[in-house]
């Protein structure tokens, strides 16, 4: 059997990123060593700022840092990516299409894991959403769940969709 490598973007937050890699070392069903998941890290903390791209709308776009990160990592031996850092998502799509290599999205995994949780827990009560005043607010939190499927969407592949938090 083949065993897969995860590859991890990371940087943008070192402690996010240390912290990913003790979640799948914690999650790895093993006695030992060998058992564990390989992890490649591109650990780079000198991206340009998506705070100032995103909010100020100045700055350098991080995405060529990223894509040539995925790229690096890809090309080291990872099968798939991870990226520990929220506001790193915004780029995921573009990311995507220019490495050419699977990139989980873990803000769709968190909402959908969320989701199942709440759906299991209140099984008759409907999801309802919520609107905010604040259009920077509501601005960053489109982007962020722009690549989710809707509620809808989501609830009627939720029985054939793999669970969020088990890698295959």
């Amino acid at each position: 059997m083949r065993h897969r490598t995860l590859g991890i973007i990371g940087g943008m937050g070192n402690e996010a990123t240390v912290d990913l890699m003790l979640r799948v070392i914690k999650a790895t069903p093993g006695r030992d060593e060998q058992n564990h998941i390989r992890m490649l890290v591109d650990n780079n903390p000198k991206l340009p700022s998506r705070i100032k791209t995103l909010v100020d709308g100045t700055g350098e776009s991080p995405a060529p840092t990223l894509i040539s990160m995925a790229r690096g990592l890809a090309g080291s031996g990872a099968d798939f990516l991870a990226i520990p850092s929220n506001t790193v998502h915004y780029y995921l799509r573009e990311v995507q299409e220019s490495a050419d290599i699977l990139i989980l999205n873990m803000i769709g995994w968190g909402v959908q894991h969320r989701l199942r949780q709440t759906m299991s827990a209140h099984p008759k009560k409907t999801v309802k959403t919520t609107q905010t005043q604040d259009q920077e607010t509501r601005s960053m939190v489109e982007w962020m769940l722009k690549d989710i499927p809707s509620v809808g969407e989501f609830i009627s592949t939720a029985a054939k969709s793999p669970t969020p938090d088990r890698a295959e």
